[in-house]
């Protein structure tokens, strides 16, 4: 076989193991977010009027407006749930995401041989918390939507607001 042909069947078979964990990662996801929204009021910060309903969607609003001095908290049950769910998974799973969470980490690591890899259920619970905060970055919903839109100035309202400082000025 040539060279090119083994190159071009690595690349075939990296995409394979990629997909393969891409998959059971977000079915991770789902679960993961699906446990955030059992947490209701009682575990939430914000104010009983802020209309929203779970741990999640405060999450949400937190990461697209500002995180509150409680956000420590917040991650640490995120983190939490994470353990949680992949404490659960099988292990060819937990394998999987590990070996493609530690392709990023590579860098950082001492040279392995081209059979080893380096299994660290840190690197793969913060790789599951970076999916879900940016999950949590693009997720919208009616009541997120409208506590951003109460409790948070727009873009134009700023604009506004720097426009009266200007005529203060003059």
């Amino acid at each position: 076989m040539s060279a090119y042909k083994q190159i071009i069947k690595s690349r075939s078979e990296f995409s394979l193991i990629y997909s393969a964990a891409e998959f059971h990662c977000s079915l991770i996801d789902k679960k993961i977010i699906s446990e955030l929204c059992k947490f209701g009021r009682e575990f939430m910060t914000s104010s009983e009027d802020s209309g929203l309903i779970n741990v999640w969607e405060e999450i949400c609003v937190q990461t697209q407006t500002e995180e509150s001095v409680n956000w420590d908290a917040y991650e640490d049950l995120m983190m939490n749930v994470i353990q949680m769910i992949i404490e659960r998974e099988p292990e060819p799973v937990k394998d999987l995401i590990g070996y493609i969470a530690s392709l990023d980490i590579s860098d950082n690591l001492p040279e392995l041989d081209e059979n080893s890899w380096v299994y660290d259920e840190d690197v793969i619970y913060s790789s599951l918390l970076d999916r879900i905060v940016q999950m949590a970055l693009d997720y919208e919903n009616d009541r997120i939507s409208e506590f951003k839109a109460n409790y948070f100035n727009t873009d134009d309202d700023e604009e506004d607001d720097f426009q009266e400082d200007d005529d203060f000025e003059n």
